[in-house]
This record gives C-alpha cells, structure tokens and sequence, in this order.
C-alpha cells in the first residue's frame, strides 16, 4: 500500500495509478485543511490520517473524502469516512456538515489536483486525416475552437 502525500499540484491521471490497484476509479484521500494537503493512496481514511499525523498534521485539520477519478464537476469528490464523525467538533455524520468546510476541501482538492483524466477525440475525421486537406484558415479556426474548449473543460 503506498500512501501519497500531495503537496504540489499532481495530474489526476497519477492518482488513477494508485486507485486502480485498489478500488477501481475510486480513491480514499485525506485532506488537512490547516496545511492545504491531501494524502491518498491507503486502504482506509485512518492509513492516510496516520500518514498525515506522522508529517505534522492536527488531528481537527483532517476530513476524509472519497475521489471518483473518472467523474467531472462536483461528483467526483464524495464526503463519506468514518473519520469524519466528530461530535466535539459539531460533525455527528461521516460526511462534511459545515458547508463551508465542504467548499475549502473542494478548493484545496481543486489546486492539488490537476485535468479530468480524460482524452477527448471530438474530430474523429480530423484526426483520420482530413485536417490536411483544410485550408490554413480552417485549420487556425479549430485550433482556436479546441483551445476555447480545453480552458472551458479544464476549468469545470
């Protein structure tokens, strides 16, 4: 089992290396809110706690998420972990009760980790070959078309 600290952005192709030997497109992680990092990679939440505790984190920074690595939008982060339940802290539910928290772990999964994991063909002519028979105007507007749709995806 190797549990990753994440403290620098990472691809979410990366992360899908350590999600497929265990649960599939599923991967536990931990994020420390004090610290803005994520831990992730163990066969539990409390594994990727322990590593965090172990690197200095507070126990209070810590809240257990799962990451759909094959989903998009707000779907592919679930707030479901045992480590979660902490009445003294106002969360009697595994999940994240304080809306505000769920968003600061969202921003920090956000800067952490970086694309969709996805590879797109929407030209499938295109890419078969007839781009080269596009005149030079034609070939800038889809490149100019493609960016647009690359920063609208990369920012969903």
């Amino acid at each position: 089992m190797t549990i990753l600290i994440v403290r620098t952005p990472t691809r979410r192709g990366d992360l899908a290396s350590l999600a497929e030997g265990q649960f599939g497109d599923m991967l536990k992680a931990v994020v420390d809110v004090g610290r803005r990092v994520m831990a992730a990679g163990g066969e539990l939440h409390s594994d990727e706690e322990a590593a965090l505790l172990e690197d200095g984190s507070r126990q209070g920074d810590l809240w257990g998420i799962n990451l759909y690595l094959a989903e998009r939008g707000d779907e592919w982060i679930e707030f479901d972990s045992m480590i979660n339940i902490r009445p003294s802290q106002g969360n009697r539910s595994r999940g994240v009760d304080d809306p505000g928290l769920r968003g600061t772990i969202r921003e920090i999964v956000a800067s952490l980790v970086q694309g969709d994991g996805r590879v797109m063909t929407i030209h499938v002519g295109l890419a078969a070959g007839r781009g080269e028979t596009l005149t030079l105007a034609e070939q800038r507007a889809n490149v100019g078309s493609e960016v647009d749709r690359a920063i609208r995806a990369w920012e969903a």
